[in-house]
């Protein structure tokens, strides 16, 4: 069976290349961001309809937070109830609705003034397709609206693939409207191992490389198509937005996903010390500098050559909680600049620089040992390659193929060109 797929686009918050192209002429940047053009376009869409949400602060879901605390036709509550949208689920993602929850959100929160009107926020965080076919089943419209971090184990391009697989399976012409978000990590291009089927987990279920460099909307599209999902979607697109700008440069603010995402600039170190999650190394999590702190008891106390274009700068801590509480840890600073760094290379020589010039063997023992490494980025390949202590020149290479298919592939479902 053929995937029927119907798709609509609105435009909202980017750069200003592809609106002076399309018209001709130079135009002055839009300040239009993607709340802005939901409510102008989007509540005409899901006028009279029940319609759940799935967000969190970093996007629509900021502004249910400002119904919670006060009650204003500024915000979110009257806009919907003015155009007979009722309400039927606030669904919240890994952190919650505030997206400073630890894991599974907070129940907790609830409209002060009007609880009718705004659900008490529930987390889908971890949950099937099969449940969430039941936790949608009133929705006659689905609103997705969560960022994007860049890489492949953010575990909020799950939910968006689930939440597709459940409206297929239930088979009710409910909407999917669907506003796209920048890719922050874009002007790098598609980067890293391909993800392999038979090491899908929650923290990706796309045969895709780690670092897509493709947006939300995009990805979705080849997911629909590939495994011929049946639905109606409305993508709420991106418009003047140019994948190659740097997310610095694109001027728009930055919302915090997650408690472990304070800013921009963690989120650029995460796309290195992602690596590092699945295995015995401090991520940086415990710190006030997460993701741009690493550390381990079997560190060398050392400033590190460049890998990737990241400066790996010596810096001990004491480790108060997390993966080694109570040590001290031989730790490094990543410094790098965001048009001038290769994340996976970079991941992959500090550790094959710790493989060969580590103490006592500890990480070539522990790769042999644990296969974390391979949930994380959906392949046995960079895994099996430090062990075997390649170059990275020699396992990219190793990838090539297969990264190249996939930017051939996706050329057929790009929203977005330079």
């Amino acid at each position: 069976m053929k995937a029927f797929v119907s798709i609509v686009f609105a435009f909202s918050v980017g750069t200003p290349q592809v609106f002076a192209k399309q018209h001709k002429r130079t135009t002055k940047k839009s300040t239009t961001t993607a709340n802005d053009i939901f409510f102008r376009e989007g509540l005409k869409r899901l006028k009279n309809k029940q319609a759940c949400f799935i967000t969190n602060a970093a996007g629509l879901g900021r502004l249910f937070l400002f119904d919670i605390i006060e009650e204003s036709d500024r915000h979110i509550g009257k806009k919907l109830a003015a155009h007979n949208i009722r309400v039927k689920h606030l669904f919240t993602p890994e952190h919650g609705l505030t997206g400073q929850e630890d894991d599974h959100g907070n129940k907790r929160l609830a409209a002060s003034k009007d609880t009718a009107a705004i659900p008490i926020p529930e987390t889908i965080y971890l949950t099937k397709v099969e449940t969430l076919q039941e936790k949608i089943a009133d929705c006659e419209a689905i609103v997705f609206d969560l960022p994007d971090s860049g890489v492949r184990p953010y575990t909020y391009r799950t939910v968006l693939n689930r939440i597709m697989r459940a409206i297929d399976k239930n088979k009710k012409s409910q909407l999917l409207y669907l506003i796209d978000v920048p890719n922050p990590a874009s002007h790098l291009g598609p980067l890293g191992p391909m993800a392999s089927r038979s090491n899908f987990s929650y923290v990706g279920e796309e045969e895709i490389p780690f670092m897509p460099g493709f947006t939300h909307a995009e990805l979705a599209r080849k997911f629909i198509a590939e495994h011929k999902l049946k639905l109606k979607i409305f993508i709420q697109k991106l418009a003047h937005y140019n994948p190659h700008t740097p997310h610095s440069k694109r001027k728009l603010a930055f919302y915090p996903p997650s408690p472990n995402l304070p800013h921009l600039k963690a989120n650029q170190c995460y796309w290195v010390s992602v690596f590092f999650e699945a295995t015995a190394i401090e991520e940086g999590r415990i710190t006030k500098d997460p993701f741009c702190q690493i550390g381990h008891p079997n560190f060398v106390n050392r400033d590190l050559p460049v890998m990737g274009g990241v400066k790996f700068y010596a810096y001990p801590f004491f480790a108060a909680t997390g993966k080694h509480k109570g040590k001290m840890l031989s730790g490094y600073k990543l410094e790098f600049s965001e048009t001038q760094v290769d994340p996976p290379r970079a991941a992959y020589e500090f550790f094959l620089w710790h493989i060969q010039h580590g103490e006592d063997d500890w990480l070539k023992t522990y790769f042999e040992e644990k296969d974390g490494l391979d949930a994380q980025t959906g392949s046995t390949t960079m895994r099996k390659a430090l062990i075997a202590g390649w170059s990275y020149e020699k396992y990219r290479n190793s990838e090539t193929k297969r990264l190249v298919a996939f930017v051939k592939a996706m050329q057929k479902y790009r929203l977005y060109k330079k």
